[in-house]
Order: C-alpha cells, then structure tokens, then sequence
C-alpha cells in the first residue's frame, strides 16, 4: 500500500494534516470577519439591528463570542449617536445616526417620565419645549400622518384654550384645528417622541420604547 514511499515519513503524516486543517480554519474565520470590517467602515450607511450585531459579533477586540449579551444588543440598537457596544468595553463604540426628538412639557410629569425613560436607554434626545418652541405647520401635519391620527385626537380638549376658542365645534375643518394648535400649544397632547420617522405619544410612558 506504501510502496515507493519513504517509511520514515508517515509518522508525520497526521501532523501534516492537522496543520493543513488549522490553516484553512484560520483562513475561515477570516473571511468570515471581512463583511463586519466593511460594515464598521459604513456603519452609518448599515444602521440596522442585524448590521450591528454583527459587527459586534466578529469584532476582534471582544474576548469570545459570550461577550455579547442580550444587553449588548439591545443598547447596541436603542442608544442614538454615539453607540457604546458594551458597557465592559467603553472604548469600543460605533456611530450610528439616529435621530430622537420629545415635544417636551416640563411641567407635565408624564412628559419628564418619558424623558427619563429615554435618558435610562442611553437615547440622548433632543428636548423641544413645545411651548416655547412650537412645530411648525409641516411637522405637525407630518406628526399627525405618522401617528394615524385626526387634528382634534391629538387635542387636549380639557383644556381652558379648547372651549374657549369653541373648538368642539364638530363644523371645523382639520385646518382650523391645526391652527388652532399652532396659535395655542398648550392644546397640543404631550409628550410627543420622534425617531426616524416613526412617533409615539409617551401616555403612557413605557409606551417610548416602541419605536426605540
């Protein structure tokens, strides 16, 4: 069966092959992190749960694969600009553009609830205190498609500004009552949180983390 072969060399035989198989495993592993390198490079054109995932999952600084948790990924997808992969590893991070924004009411403790909820996510958000700082007609109207809703849904119609102005009058057009919105903010439901594209009203609070 051996003929023409030198003996003296089988034994090495096994450890030949083993050295070949170890070679083509390495050269496995690293092709299989060339996709999670381009990503990192474009991680804000890939900005999607999976894309991070596994950016972090073949990243070469993590000790093992363990090293991403539940946790990991769940900050990995919520946190907006700056996201830190692991709290173990805070240098270690990727940007990500994700934009938050909360019509804000300080006064209202529905609206700092939510505001903290965000701020516990790790969501750094931009606060818009909506009675200083109205939205304009465009993003109202672009806040009411969003959420599905009619002008008078998103009205607080307790309020003294609702009766006053005779806004229950069912005859105004969704126009008017946009209006009326703009002219009295105060009428305008709080608090109101805004992420790429998609808006939830924060009553309750926990609803935030919907869209997060």
């Amino acid at each position: 069966m051996f003929s023409g072969m030198d003996a003296s060399r089988l034994p090495h035989a096994p450890v030949a092959i083993f050295m070949t198989l170890r070679m083509y495993w390495r050269l496995f592993h690293f092709i299989n992190r060339i996709p999670s390198v381009a990503g990192l490079m474009d991680s804000q054109v890939k900005n999607s749960y999976a894309g991070c995932c596994r950016i972090i999952h073949h990243t070469r600084r993590f000790p093992s694969r363990t090293a991403v948790n539940k946790h990991t990924r769940r900050r990995c997808f919520n946190t907006a600009g700056l996201v830190t992969m692991d709290s173990r590893y805070p240098d270690r991070s990727i940007e990500i553009a994700m934009t938050v924004k909360i019509y804000h009411n300080p006064q209202c403790s529905k609206s700092r609830q939510t505001l903290q909820i965000l701020e516990g996510e790790g969501v750094e958000a931009e606060v818009i205190e909506y009675l200083k700082q109205p939205p304009s007609r465009e993003e109202l109207t672009e806040i009411l498609n969003a959420l599905g809703l009619k002008p008078r849904q998103l009205m607080r119609q307790g309020e003294a500004e609702y009766q006053q102005a005779g806004l229950d009058n069912p005859e105004l057009s969704d126009e008017q009552l946009i209006q009326a919105m703009l002219e009295h903010p105060r009428l305008i439901e709080r608090p109101i949180v805004v992420k790429d594209g998609k808006v939830v009203i924060g009553r309750p609070p926990e609803r935030v983390l919907d869209i997060l």
